[in-house]
């Protein structure tokens, strides 16, 4: 009986992982191009750093908005409404010309994404059990984050390929195949504990600052700053006109920086499940000092001249930090959500994150375009920061 449960469960975060997954396909994708063919798509380095932002600011006063209205519709109507908003965004990006149109497209998708990233917290917290909850989001991160692995890969091969235009109708009309499986999904019944007592939640909320100043963070470090740099290192220090060297090999440094960027997606499915179940059973603290403290050491690293093989190698390793403190991060978040309010701390917690992943390409696009010392402030200051982190975490005790 157990393990039917568990299945059942387990497939109700698995359908809506992979229509979070099919959803991300052109938006992961732009993080790979707009960086590198921003010239020939008529902007500026600055204006990238806007439209990869402008998509999560709007998500911060999004969040409590969706927060509000999951707490009167059904969780599965929201998704509908993020499927078709997908869709649509990812096949406007083909046909959209200028800085405004290109803008309402990256808002409509913050609002699709809204609706999916507190959709799917929600029904994590809700259908896994509490000693299971590491498990859960392991399982709901490493799946969704296929769909940033496709639209990475693809979107590099793609564009060179077929180009830019194709490339966004071809990802954009695979969202509505995922139309028939949405059957599977079903709103979950939504268990609150003093979560519809407003002086009880803003209580209990009060003693995860720690928790929720972690996820912003983690957030821009990780979605921000690392997701946005990695393109820009690559083609800045190690390309020769647009080729990189590899072993007497010569590879393209836009499908390079695609693999770089979604190879972290190609073991999320298998670490992120395994970081959450084993941290079921030995606690989540020890994983989250040592993840910051380890990827603090190596941002600090990342924009150093080695040689292409030591650098590959430190990117590789940032980003199975990054699978780690994702999903430790977000593990703790469903502990708390529990015992004070799923609906309202996920909406929260999500608002923060979005917070942080909204200003870390800001911030790298602005310091890396107007200091000279910009690499230094970016990745040695940002080191500092995590350090502090992992104090505060420390002493907390």
């Amino acid at each position: 009986m157990e393990h039917v449960k568990a299945k059942v469960e387990n497939g109700q975060i698995i359908a809506v992982s992979l229509l979070t997954a099919i959803c991300l396909l052109g938006d992961s994708m732009l993080y790979l191009i707009l960086p590198i063919y921003y010239k020939e798509l008529g902007f500026t380095l600055f204006e990238v750093g806007l439209l990869l932002s402008i998509n999560r600011l709007v998500r911060i006063p999004l969040g409590l908005f969706v927060g509000g209205i999951y707490r009167k519709i059904k969780i599965k109507t929201g998704l509908w409404i993020a499927l078709f908003l997908g869709g649509f965004t990812t096949i406007g990006y083909g046909w959209a010309e200028g800085l405004i149109p290109w803008l309402t497209l990256r808002v409509l998708w913050g609002c699709s994404w809204t609706l999916l990233r507190i959709g799917g917290l929600i029904i994590v917290t809700c259908d896994s059990a509490e000693e299971k909850h590491g498990e859960g989001m392991g399982l709901y991160n490493g799946l969704y984050r296929l769909g940033s692995l496709v639209g990475i890969l693809a979107g590099a091969v793609l564009v060179v390929s077929i180009g830019f235009q194709y490339t966004c109708y071809l990802l954009g009309g695979l969202v509505f195949f995922f139309i028939p499986w949405m059957k599977w999904i079903h709103s979950p019944q939504v268990d609150e504990e003093g979560g519809n007592n407003e002086e009880k939640f803003l209580e209990n909320i009060r003693g995860e600052w720690l928790l929720l100043l972690t996820g912003f963070i983690i957030s821009f470090h990780i979605q921000g700053v690392l997701n946005w740099t990695i393109g820009y290192l690559l083609t800045h220090k190690y390309t020769d006109i647009g080729m990189v060297s590899f072993g007497g090999f010569f590879l393209h440094s836009t499908i390079l920086a695609g693999v770089l960027s979604g190879v972290r997606w190609m073991w999320e499915p298998f670490l992120a499940l395994y970081v959450g179940r084993f941290s079921d059973h030995r606690g989540r603290k020890p994983f989250l000092l040592w993840g910051i403290s380890l990827f603090a050491v190596a941002f600090a690293l990342f924009s150093m001249t080695f040689s292409f093989i030591i650098w590959l190698m430190l990117c590789l390793f940032l980003l199975i930090l990054a699978t780690v403190l994702t999903t430790i991060s977000d593990s703790m978040m469903a502990d708390r959500a529990k015992r004070t309010s799923v609906n309202r701390l996920s909406t929260l917690y999500t608002s923060v994150v979005d917070i942080g992943a909204a200003f870390g390409p800001l911030w790298a696009s602005y310091v890396l375009g107007q200091f000279k010392w910009g690499e230094w402030i970016l990745f040695d200051g940002g080191a500092v920061i995590l350090l502090l982190l992992a104090c505060m975490w420390k002493t907390r005790g």
